[in-house]
Formats: C-alpha cells, sequence, structure tokens
C-alpha cells in the first residue's frame, strides 16, 4: 500500500466538508514518486481535518546524515489553478507547491507558536490563492499580519519571500504530471522587515547580493543577521538641497531612526549649523534612490558605515571629510 493509498481511499461522512480543488489519484501517486526522488523517504505526513477548498497537507521528510534538517512539502495547493496575468501564461504558473528547509533540533509537531509558526505560515500561503483570488510565484512577498509584528516571539522575521526551490542537489524543480499539469516549487525564504523595504525600494537581486552565501541556503536561521538593518531608503535633506536647489556638499551617516525605513544619512548644503538643522522646516524626509537620480556619484558612498562623513571637493568628487578641505558648493542646473 502507498503512502497516499489511505489519503485516497478514505470516505466522507456527511459532516465532513468536501475539498472543490483536489489532484487525481495518479496526480497523487506521481507527486509522492517526485517528492521521494527529489527529497527523500518520508513517514509522516500532517494530514489536514477541514478541507473546504483545497486538501493542504505538508510532507516531512526527516533528517539525515546527508541532508541534516527537515524538508517540508505541501501537498495540494497545487490542485488549484491560481489566476496568473494574461501576460504570464507562456510561462505555466498557475499550478504552485512550497518547499522550507528547517534544522534537525526544530520541534515539527509542537503546538507551541514559537514551533509552529513556520508550518502556520505554509498553509496560509498555501490557501492565499483560492481564498483571496490571487496568485504566488518568484519574488512575491507576504507579510503575516496588517499590522507587520513578528511572527512569533523568537523572531523578528516578519514577512516570506518566494524564491525558486531546488532539490538536494540544488537543481530547480518543477514537475509536469502526466495531466498536463506544470507544477512550480517554491520556497519560503522569511524576512525581516528592513530587508522588504530594502528589496521594494531597490530590486530582489539587489536584496540578495547583501547577502553571504551561508546564509542564502534555505535552512531556517531565526537568528541569522538583518542584511538590511541601516540599510533602509529613508534619509533627511536640508532644503537648501531640496527646495533652493544646491548640491549636496556634506553628508554623513547617522544612528537610524528605529520603527522607520530610515538609512541613517543626512544630506546637507555644507554651511547649514544645528540651530537651521534643528528646526523642522528646515529638512525634508527623501528616498536615496530619488537623491541617486540626481546625484549617481552619491551611490557609491552609501554602504560607508555609521560615523563616516564626506565632502564634495569638485562636480563630481567626494572625499572622506579629515577637516582639510573647503566644500565645494554649487547650484544644480535645472530645466
Amino acid at each position: 500500500m502507498g503512502l497516499f493509498d489511505k489519503f485516497k481511499k478514505k470516505t466522507k461522512t456527511e459532516t465532513e466538508a468536501v475539498p472543490l480543488y483536489l489532484y487525481s489519484e495518479q496526480e497523487l501517486d506521481e507527486y509522492e514518486a517526485f517528492v521521494q526522488k527529489n527529497f527523500g523517504q518520508y513517514n509522516q505526513v500532517m494530514h489536514e481535518i477541514v478541507s473546504p477548498d483545497i486538501h493542504l497537507d505538508i510532507i516531512m521528510v526527516p533528517p539525515t546524515d546527508e541532508n541534516p534538517f527537515y524538508k517540508m512539502v505541501t501537498m495540494g495547493m497545487g490542485a488549484f489553478k491560481m489566476d496568473v496575468p494574461e501576460e504570464l501564461k507562456e510561462y505555466e504558473l498557475e499550478y504552485a507547491e512550497l518547499v522550507l528547509y528547517l534544522p534537525p533540533d526544530w520541534k515539527v509537531n509542537s503546538s507551541e507558536e514559537r514551533d509552529y509558526w513556520p508550518l502556520r505560515y505554509m498553509k496560509v500561503l498555501g490557501r492565499l490563492p483560492v481564498n483571496a483570488d490571487t496568485w504566488l510565484g518568484f519574488g512575491h512577498t507576504v507579510h503575516g499580519d496588517e499590522e507587520r509584528r513578528p511572527f512569533a516571539d523568537n523572531t523578528k522575521f516578519n514577512n516570506i519571500l518566494l524564491l525558486n526551490a531546488c532539490n538536494l542537489e540544488l537543481q530547480s524543480l518543477e514537475l509536469r504530471l502526466s495531466s498536463g499539469k506544470k507544477i512550480n516549487f517554491y520556497h519560503m525564504f522569511p524576512l525581516y522587515q528592513e530587508e522588504l523595504d530594502y528589496k521594494l525600494a531597490n530590486s530582489l537581486d539587489d536584496l540578495l547580493e547583501l547577502f553571504d552565501d551561508a546564509d542564502l541556503f534555505p535552512v531556517l536561521n531565526i537568528r541569522r543577521k538583518n542584511y538590511a538593518l541601516g540599510r533602509g531608503n529613508g534619509c533627511i535633506v536640508s532644503n537648501r538641497i531640496v527646495k533652493e536647489n544646491w548640491n549636496i556638499g556634506y553628508l554623513y551617516r547617522d544612528e537610524p531612526m528605529q520603527g522607520v525605513p530610515d538609512s541613517g544619512w543626512r544630506f546637507l548644503k555644507g554651511d547649514e549649523d544645528e540651530t537651521y538643522m534643528s528646526e523642522a522646516g528646515n529638512h525634508s524626509i527623501c528616498a536615496l534612490t530619488e537623491l541617486c537620480k540626481d546625484d549617481p556619484d552619491l551611490k557609491s558612498l552609501l554602504d560607508a558605515p555609521i560615523g563616516t562623513c564626506y565632502i564634495r571637493v569638485g562636480e563630481h568628487t567626494f572625499i572622506e571629510d579629515d577637516g582639510q578641505h573647503e566644500i565645494f558648493m554649487s547650484r544644480r542646473v535645472t530645466m
């Protein structure tokens, strides 16, 4: 008897909800073979008790000596055809399943929220397309709730990024069923709020370039570094620049303000004093990306650490401020 035989053959009582979207028995057989080939043998499945729309189970492939982590794979999300935009139809993105890797010491059978949240959000994302009449795919991000709170008390992650999933040999995954459906697999990669802000202000490629290779390996690490901390897109800019069209002559990086996407960067013409900058009406909150469009020479400076100060000494030249050079001041040419 196959692992799914009992699931496929069980009968429904009159009081049980019948899912609207299910894999056929043939599709389940093919799915079972695919999961075992790409993730390994397993003997535990988190079966769903009530299934009003799709029957969404989670397969648990246990840690092995060769791959010492849990491989969690949804089963059932791909029975629902997602509403993919017309311009993307050629890529066959309508059907998807989710993958998540957990450390070997993770309490996968615990109902405590600090242990259960990764599995909870596998189910939340697995049902999102059918509940919200939407679709999920590569590069999409989903928050845990509208208030952007952390998933649990043991982490500050609060949103999930979807990346293309790979098998244990790091080969890309997709399953073509005999019915013709192409099932795409997406890995759930939790992010901090600052990382999401950075992605939205820049791009997914820019965000992933910040990561060390070790942290791009997809096993969940709730203690990993926040790679966008202090890299928010916000900054404070003197109104001599914003409203009077002076070029940036002096810039420094302060401690970012908490609770907002602040980079810590402050931009001045260069002759403002503390009294001037202490007046709220004399400066504006701007986006780094917009400043860099007007002044591309800034982009190479923005990774400097907190405490760094630069001055402009030429039309396209900045140096670290050593107190020995005068600031080159000029107005922007406006059309």
